[in-house]
């Protein structure tokens, strides 16, 4: 809340972007404030829309608890919130507004102050929060449940909603910017409907392409529905053109490591529905095929990879889920030819003439892209090890244990993946008690030493594997070598208590002394070192560690 920009006394008011309120609400809400001075909040009953003209009936049950809804606070400066959900201002003596003296739910209906709640109008709303939110189905119950009529169970379409129920919006009682329903979205095209702007999607890096093909389609149809896809960084060179207000930009790292965030980019381009993308991208690059094929457009254009120098081998793959793929050599002046063949072509292609000639353009026809999109982006091991990364953190062991066998087993696996791999093996292994442990850390092993480039974790960590599968010896060169290349503290500090466990295990009390004393010193807050030091410092007439039989 931009409480420091608040300097006088008002009434705060959440308004969500789905919650809708008449001019006349707000007023009237205004003038009750004037008129009960003494009030400190109001809370809310709401019409939640399910659907365009479905709507929740039930009171007390799901979007209609008490306390569901309190939006309006009579602010001092000074307070500040407690927490979000459910939204708690307090004022400087810690006290709760809505715990003082509020208007209650029951005294703002009564004023006609029920205000619309949009929640999942339309078909995008749901989608979303079936990702997000993890509600199974979700997209299926709500279109099952706008075809229903009366007054039914809402749990029969949406479980999570808890005896809710809902019925059909009052014909007599205004929506407050209403939407069609979701058959007359989804009809099929007409000759009238023909008419309509034609849909494209132009993914494009920014740079290469410059404004030219813009300029080629927005001729081709004045009626245009144009929307740029391009990075993040290159969105700028856009700024202060006729598409500026057309561009949606995409943040690289965020496309690759955050699942979330790529299926929500992912759906805000399915949803516009359109009818031809254009990868504009050369060469092309894994974010623009991702992007082109995933967004499901009727027709999709990209540039053919043969004989043009790519760096990853996954975009030469993915030549085979284009419908249409330009070829030709582009080496002489890259940034021209590119330009000039992908507008002749799309002139070509868009006016239904054949092939000319020099082989424009190979149409494939309507190629099905992959059922797993996340395959555009990376190798068949980067994938396995997503999916056995995410399972092990989510506690699924055994679909994690899966997924890196599955990786192990690829051809061709880059050394520093399969190292990863036979790494969380040997750990998961080892914690299931599977024999099979050892082997892992010993491959985990052979990959670490091969490597010429090694990090000091690197040579660290084969340290640490050699003394888990009991060869001391390997380890102490391994652990003397990390004491060589490094004066981080921390690093130093924990080889000086793997070096102190195998001295307390081969009985040498004195030597496993020091060395722990070491590593407190390096990383005082060691609390397994500390727990060593206070046994070795217990009488030696009950000592903790046996000593050897001779």
């Amino acid at each position: 809340a931009p409480f420091p920009n608040i300097s006088e006394p008002c009434l705060l008011w959440q308004l969500d972007s789905d919650e809708l309120w008449s001019s006349r609400q707000i007023s009237k809400m205004r003038r009750a404030f004037l008129l009960h001075p003494e009030k400190t909040g109001a809370e809310f009953y709401c019409h939640y829309l399910v659907g365009p003209r479905k709507y929740v009936t039930s009171i007390n049950t799901w979007a209609g608890r008490a306390h569901d809804w309190m939006r309006v606070w009579k602010y001092s400066p000074k307070m500040r919130w407690q927490s979000h959900e459910p939204p708690v201002l307090i004022d400087s003596k810690g006290h709760d507004l809505m715990q003082i003296r509020p208007f209650t739910r029951d005294e703002t209906r009564s004023m006609g102050l029920v205000f619309q709640h949009h929640g999942y109008v339309v078909e995008p709303q749901v989608r979303f929060k079936e990702i997000y939110y993890g509600l199974s189905n979700a997209v299926k119950g709500w279109h099952d449940l706008q075809m229903s009529r009366g007054e039914v169970r809402l749990e029969n379409y949406l479980p999570w909603t808890e005896n809710a129920k809902a019925d059909d919006w009052p014909k007599n009682k205004k929506i407050l910017f209403p939407v069609p329903e979701p058959a007359v979205l989804n009809r099929p095209l007409t000759k009238k409907s023909r008419k309509n702007p034609v849909k494209v999607i132009c993914v494009s890096s920014g740079k290469i392409v410059d404004h030219s093909l813009l300029n080629f389609l927005t001729k081709k149809w004045p009626k245009i529905k144009l929307t740029i896809v391009c990075p993040q960084e290159e969105a700028k060179y856009y700024f202060h053109s006729p598409w500026e207000n057309n561009t949606c930009s995409y943040n690289g790292q965020k496309l690759l490591y955050q699942p979330e965030y790529r299926n929500r980019f992912l759906h805000e381009l399915q949803d516009r529905q359109a009818d031809y993308c254009v990868n504009s991208v050369y060469p092309r690059n894994i974010f623009s095929d991702f992007l082109a094929l995933g967004s499901r457009a009727k027709s999709i254009i990209g540039f053919d990879m043969k004989g043009a120098r790519v760096e990853n081998e996954i975009v030469q793959k993915n030549s085979r889920f284009y419908p249409c793929l330009i070829t030709g050599d582009f080496s002489p002046s890259p940034r021209e030819s590119v330009r000039s063949k992908l507008i002749e072509t799309l002139e070509s292609f868009l006016s239904g003439k054949k092939n000319s000639a020099d082989s424009l353009y190979i149409k494939k026809g309507h190629l099905k892209g992959p059922e797993n999109l996340d395959k555009l982006l990376f190798t068949d091991a980067q994938y396995y090890l997503i999916k056995a990364e995410t399972a092990f953190k989510e506690n699924r062991i055994k679909e994690s244990l899966s997924f890196y066998k599955k990786l192990v087993s690829q051809k061709n696996v880059p050394p520093s993946l399969a190292q990863r791999a036979y790494l969380y093996l040997g750990h998961i292994s080892r914690d299931l008690n599977d024999q099979s442990w050892a082997a892992y850390y010993q491959k985990a092993i052979e990959l670490l030493v091969r490597n010429k480039n090694a990090s000091v974790e690197d040579i660290y960590q084969t340290g640490s594997l050699y003394k888990k599968i009991g060869q001391h010896d390997q380890a102490q060169i391994w652990f003397v070598k990390t004491l060589l290349k490094t004066r981080d503290p921390l690093i130093r500090a924990g080889v000086y208590f793997h070096l102190g466990e195998m001295a307390l295990q081969l009985d040498r009390r004195n030597n496993a002394l020091s060395y722990f004393k070491k590593c407190r010193r390096l990383n005082p807050g060691h609390q397994k070192a500390g727990e060593y030091l206070s046994n070795l410092s217990l009488d030696r007439l009950n000592p903790i560690f046996p000593t050897k039989t001779k």
